[in-house]
């Protein structure tokens, strides 16, 4: 391929993320953000629009934002939404159950490191 007509064949793309899909990007000197958007991707229990699905994170701030991610998710316990302790009730039903148990299973099994939780019980006992 002749590099100089490269150009011709560049497409301008935009990304279409649905409200709260979007990736959470952590600025490589900016340690004071960790926990704020750790916070965020529980408010309203995740169906917020500021809620992200994923954090991008700079190599060298890694190990920080995991011990961050330690150390913040237990102030958000999952339980029964009577009791003023829960702060994230419980999944709609159990076919969102089990996308959200598949997506656990898949990073799994793809490599992902699970700090915090991790495969819940089966939906049916």
């Amino acid at each position: 391929m002749d590099p100089s007509h490269s150009a011709d064949r560049i497409t301008r793309i935009r990304p279409a993320f649905s409200p709260g899909s979007g990736p959470r990007s952590l600025h490589k000197e900016r340690h004071d953000e960790n926990k704020t958007a750790l916070v965020i991707a529980f408010l309203n229990s995740g169906h917020a629009c500021a809620a992200g699905t994923r954090l991008l994170v700079p190599k060298s701030r890694l190990d920080a934002v995991k011990r961050a991610i330690v150390d913040t998710i237990p102030a958000f316990p999952a339980g029964d939404p009577a009791d003023p302790k829960t702060a994230i009730g419980p999944i709609v039903n159990e076919k969102q159950y089990e996308r959200v148990q598949s997506y656990i299973r898949k990073g799994i099994a793809e490599g992902a490191e699970v700090l915090v939780g991790g495969e819940g019980p089966s939906a049916r006992p």
